[in-house]
């Protein structure tokens, strides 16, 4: 008879427990699926290595955002912050610092020397596995300073809706 009660026991916990396990493993993904959605998660994190910025560096900031089909369907959100800085601001030192800071934070970071040896990209990828491009050039001796211009596109809508 005990072992009827045990067989009955084990039978009863894993019927309570495999769908507790189904359920679990699908979740819903919490992305953001509209254009709107996708704008504002990209700009939060985009946000995170802007206020890393000294304040009293930056001279101007120039925005350019534009919209593209994706190829698997829905839009893309394409966002350009162009921080022009002091020539005084040590920008090398400063990308370091940012290297570091978001590695902590469990970031992919890679630095890299673009065709001008004078101009110096990293590319970051998320832990939401988002991409955005640091890149880092020189102004002219007469009317362009230099700058620091982030770069990201979102991840793709499921619905152009806002």
């Amino acid at each position: 008879m005990r072992r009827w009660h045990s067989i009955l026991k084990t039978f009863l916990c894993t019927l309570l427990v495999i769908p507790l396990l189904v359920v679990s493993g699908c979740a819903l993904d919490p992305s953001p699926t509209t254009l709107d959605g996708v704008r504002e998660e990209t700009l939060a994190e985009m946000g995170l290595i802007e206020e890393i910025i000294p304040a009293d560096a930056i001279l101007g900031q120039d925005s350019i955002e534009d919209k593209n089909p994706c190829v698997v369907g829905g839009t893309e959100i394409v966002i350009a912050h162009t921080f022009s800085v002091s020539p005084e601001f040590d920008r090398l030192a400063w990308l370091h610092q940012m290297e570091t800071h978001f590695k902590e934070l469990g970031w992919d970071v890679r630095v890299s020397t673009l065709t001008s040896s004078s101009h110096v990209q990293a590319s970051l990828v998320s832990r939401k596995l988002l991409y955005y491009f640091v890149i880092l050039t020189d102004g002219d001796e007469t009317s362009t300073p230099p700058a620091i211009t982030i770069r990201s596109t979102s991840r793709c809508t499921t619905s152009d809706a806002n």
